[in-house]
């Protein structure tokens, strides 16, 4: 039974920090397309 349980936390923990990554990388990607618009009214 514990076995089993600490299995499950260790998948959870793998998934968890896969979705983080995931997040991450669309995070930084949405955010290095959104940068140029952002400066554009600044210099405008």
């Amino acid at each position: 039974m514990e076995r089993e349980l600490s299995d499950f936390i260790a998948t959870a923990e793998e998934k968890r920090k896969a979705s983080l990554e995931r997040r991450t990388e669309s995070t930084l990607g949405r955010g290095a397309d959104a940068q140029p618009f952002k400066q554009q009214p600044l210099s405008a």
